[in-house]
C-alpha cells in the first residue's frame, strides 16, 4: 500500500524520456565515464579563481569547465554580445549563421563546421578563429557567476554533442544538452540556474523578477539527477546538498520513487 503513495514527480513521457536519453548518453560515452565524473559543485573548491567581470576570468572559467567535461579549451573561441545593445561585436565571427534575434538567451553557440554564409567581418577574423567552435555569453551573465557557470557548461555540452554527431534537427536537441551536462557531472550547476528569482533595489524600492534559465524543467532536472545517482549505484549523495531549495524537492521525490518502486529502465552500473 505505501508503494502507490510514492508519486514520480514528471509525467509518464518525461521519465521515459529521460530514461531514454540517459541510457543514449551511456551508450556514446561509455558507462565509465558515467560512473567516474565528479560532481561540480558551486564552492571555491570548483571555482578557486576570483572572479572578475572580465574575459580573462570568464576565459579561466571556461577552460576550468572544458578541463571537468574533458574538452580540449582550444577548441573553443570565447566571444560576448548583449541584448540591452542589440548588437554583437563588430569584429566577431559570430555574426554569420546566427539569428539576429536573442531574446531571453544567456548564451549561444557556433559550431566549428558552420557553412554559414559569412559577413565580411567575420571573413577578416576566419584566420584568428580557425577551426574552433565560438561560445558566447550575454553580458549580463557576467553579473553571476554560479550563473554564468552553468550557461558555459551547458554551451559546452553542444560541443561535446557535436562530438557524437547529433544533429542540431534532432527532437529536444537543447534538453538533450541540458542532460548532458547532468551526464557529465554538470548537472547541480545547471539544475540551480534553471530558475531564478532576481532581486532588485533602486533606492528604497525593492522589485523582482522571475527568470528561467535552460530547458529541462526543475521537476524534469530533479528525476535526472536522481537518475545520474541511481546509476551510479549511489547510496548516499553528499553533492545533493547544494541544490537550491526549488530543485531539492523533486531530486528527493524521485529518489524516494526509484528506491521504492524501482520502476525504471535504467542499469545500476556501479554498487557501493
Amino acid at each position: 500500500m505505501f508503494l502507490f503513495s510514492v508519486k514520480c514527480p514528471v509525467n509518464d513521457r518525461e521519465k521515459q524520456w529521460i530514461e531514454e536519453s540517459m541510457l543514449w548518453l551511456a551508450d556514446q560515452f561509455g558507462s565509465d565515464t558515467l560512473c567516474g565524473a565528479e560532481v561540480i559543485l558551486p564552492t571555491p573548491e570548483y571555482s578557486p579563481d576570483p572572479f572578475r567581470r572580465s574575459r580573462d576570468s570568464v576565459q579561466k572559467m571556461m577552460s576550468r569547465i572544458c578541463e571537468y567535461m574533458g574538452i580540449d579549451p582550444d577548441r573553443i573561441q570565447l566571444e560576448f554580445y548583449s541584448e540591452q545593445d542589440g548588437i554583437l561585436p563588430a569584429n566577431s565571427p559570430l555574426l554569420y549563421g546566427v539569428p539576429q534575434t536573442h531574446s531571453g538567451t544567456a548564451g549561444l553557440y557556433v559550431p566549428a563546421s558552420s557553412k554559414s554564409k559569412r559577413t565580411r567581418a567575420s571573413e577578416a577574423s576566419k584566420t584568428r578563429t580557425g577551426s574552433r567552435a565560438i561560445i558566447a555569453i550575454e553580458m549580463s551573465q557576467l553579473d553571476n557567476p554560479s550563473a554564468l557557470m552553468a550557461t558555459l557548461g551547458h554551451e559546452a555540452g553542444h560541443l561535446v554533442l557535436d562530438d557524437k554527431r547529433v544533429q542540431r534537427t534532432r527532437e529536444h536537441y537543447e534538453h538533450l544538452t541540458d542532460l548532458a551536462t547532468v551526464f557529465l557531472g554538470m548537472g547541480v550547476l545547471t539544475a540551480n540556474a534553471a530558475f531564478r528569482v532576481i532581486k532588485r533595489y533602486e533606492g528604497i524600492t525593492a522589485s523582482w523578477k522571475m527568470s528561467r534559465q535552460g530547458y529541462l524543467s526543475e521537476p524534469m532536472y530533479g528525476y535526472a539527477l536522481a537518475s545520474f545517482a541511481w546509476m551510479r549505484g549511489e547510496e548516499k549523495t553528499d553533492w545533493s546538498e547544494y541544490l537550491e531549495r526549488n530543485i531539492w524537492p523533486y531530486f528527493r521525490d524521485s529518489r524516494k520513487y526509484l528506491k521504492k518502486t524501482q520502476d525504471t529502465t535504467l542499469p545500476i552500473y556501479a554498487r557501493p
